[in-house]
C-alpha cells in the first residue's frame, strides 16, 4: 500500500506513495493523511502539490481516492447535476454513503455503486 519512491522522479510525491486499492483500506489511509497533516503543521510539507481547505495532499493521492470514491461535489462536476438533485437520486436507488464497520466518512460514495445508477 505504501511504496518508497525516493529517486523515482515523480513530481509532488516526496518519498512515499500511497495507493488505495480496497475500500476497506480507507481508515488506514485516512490515518496516514492525518499523520501527514500533523507533520505539515509542525513545519514540514514541502513535498505536496494540491492545497485544500484544511490540508495539502499529493495529486496522486487525490487521483487514487477519486478512482474508487466520489463525493457529491465531484459527482456534480462530472454529471452537471446539482448536488441537491444527486442527494435525492442516490438514496432513491438504495445508494448510501460508504461506511466501514460503522465509521462515518460523510457523503463519500463508492464510484462503482454510483456509476451503476447514473448510466
Amino acid at each position: 500500500m505504501v511504496v518508497d519512491v525516493t529517486g523515482v522522479g515523480r513530481w509532488g510525491n516526496g518519498n512515499s506513495e500511497v495507493k488505495l486499492s480496497e475500500p476497506e483500506d480507507l481508515p488506514y489511509v485516512i490515518g496516514l493523511v492525518r499523520q501527514s497533516l500533523e507533520r505539515q503543521l509542525d513545519g514540514g510539507g514541502d513535498d505536496t502539490t494540491a492545497t485544500g481547505r484544511f490540508t495539502e495532499l499529493p495529486l496522486t493521492d487525490i487521483a487514487s481516492f477519486h478512482q474508487q470514491f466520489v463525493t457529491l461535489t465531484t459527482l456534480s462536476a462530472e454529471t452537471g447535476q446539482h448536488r441537491n438533485t444527486l442527494r435525492k437520486i442516490l438514496p432513491s436507488h438504495g445508494i448510501t454513503p460508504f461506511s466501514l464497520e460503522g465509521q462515518d466518512f460523510g457523503a463519500v460514495y463508492l464510484r462503482g455503486d454510483v456509476a451503476a445508477v447514473l448510466r
